[in-house]
């Protein structure tokens, strides 16, 4: 089968860009013809197989921008390529993209929900009716938890007849904890991510300030929030804090990092806390997303309650303190994700 994905892709930064990434890969191994649409990079040079698109960073414009220019291409690769079938990576723009090109083509169209465009984009009301659109357009619908995809059938009515639940997968050779050249002896707590309200940075870095243990915090990531957590950084004279900004090679920071934290407010299902898992690292995060679903507290991870810092403060201090309970915690995490998420599930590969 001749398939075209939509969204983030490699070298941009996060779950998304991971996941389809994966799934490149894994639809190769199967014997698939792969073709990627995704946002340009100067990173990144266009091949055959893989074709971005302009992004005109305008604020209000470059999504509209994105979307149209994207339309014409994707129109333009089904027809040139025949392509069978076009598995769009989060409701707006990819799953718009994908619903209106089907107009033009006749193309199945598949989308899958990450989580902030069912957690988040519906609270606009003029994206609200968009989203609709797009679920109720596209031939199938994949959700990456359970929790999401309630809460889709919720907001927009049932959809069960064509939805279906893919959970998030790690690359266990990868992502195998084995750390190269670690510069430092000191306890390294790290957060990856984008720099957004939702990740919950800010009762993090209030965790460090109260914290009555020495370690270094490092911060992965960039976005719209940084210079605010820089602020809180300063204005409260928070030690040992470095803001390291965006990488490509997560499975080398977690592996040479000694405890990972996901703070955060809102969540679909992390991809980050899978990977740490899967390196034999101990996970504070709180229970946000599916993430109770993953996490048996103080067995394979540590759960903390959203937005309670000085949970997070007690949790993080305490693994700090205790390298057995580190080393515990972190060997259960392990076995838990390789018996569990280490082989994709996508529907239409088994057609």
């Amino acid at each position: 089968m001749k398939i075209c994905i939509i969204g983030q892709y490699p070298p941009q930064i996060g779950g998304i860009a991971t996941y389809t990434s994966m799934l490149e890969d894994v639809l190769k191994k199967e014997g698939h013809t792969v073709y990627i649409l995704t946002y340009a990079s100067s990173d990144r040079a266009d091949d055959e197989y893989h074709i971005s698109v302009p992004v005109l960073n305008i604020p209000l414009f470059r999504g509209v921008f994105f979307t149209l220019f994207s339309i014409i291409k994707l129109i333009f690769l089904i027809r040139k390529y025949d392509i069978d079938l076009v598995h769009a990576h989060y409701l707006i723009p990819p799953g718009l993209i994908a619903v209106v090109t089907k107009l033009f083509t006749g193309i199945n169209v598949v989308v899958t929900v990450h989580g902030s465009d069912i957690n988040i984009l519906p609270d606009n009301k003029l994206l609200k009716p968009v989203l609709r659109y797009v679920l109720n357009h596209a031939d199938s619908v994949y959700f990456v938890s359970y929790l999401l995809k309630e809460k889709a059938e919720k907001l927009f009515g049932n959809i069960s007849s064509k939805s279906y639940v893919t959970k998030n997968t790690v690359n266990i050779d990868k992502f195998n904890g084995k750390c190269v050249n670690r510069k430092s002896d000191r306890i390294i707590v790290s957060f990856i991510g984008n720099l957004v309200k939702q990740k919950g940075l800010n009762y993090l870095l209030m965790a460090k300030k109260d914290s009555v243990v020495d370690y270094d915090l490092c911060i992965y990531g960039d976005g719209v929030e940084k210079d605010n957590l820089l602020k809180i950084v300063h204005e409260n004279n928070i030690k040992n804090v470095y803001f390291k900004g965006s990488t490509n090679v997560s499975w080398k920071v977690i592996a040479c990092s000694d405890i990972i934290v996901l703070p955060s407010i809102s969540e679909g299902s992390s991809i980050v806390a899978l990977e740490a898992m899967s390196s034999e690292k101990p996970l504070v995060a709180t229970r946000a997303g599916n993430i109770s679903d993953i996490i048996s507290n103080y067995k394979n991870g540590v759960l903390v309650d959203i937005g309670d810092s000085d949970g997070l403060r007690i949790a993080i201090d305490k693994l700090v303190e205790d390298s057995s309970l580190r080393k515990r915690i972190g060997v259960n995490a392990r076995n838990y994700v390789v018996e569990n998420f280490s082989v994709m599930e996508v529907p239409y590969m088994k057609e």
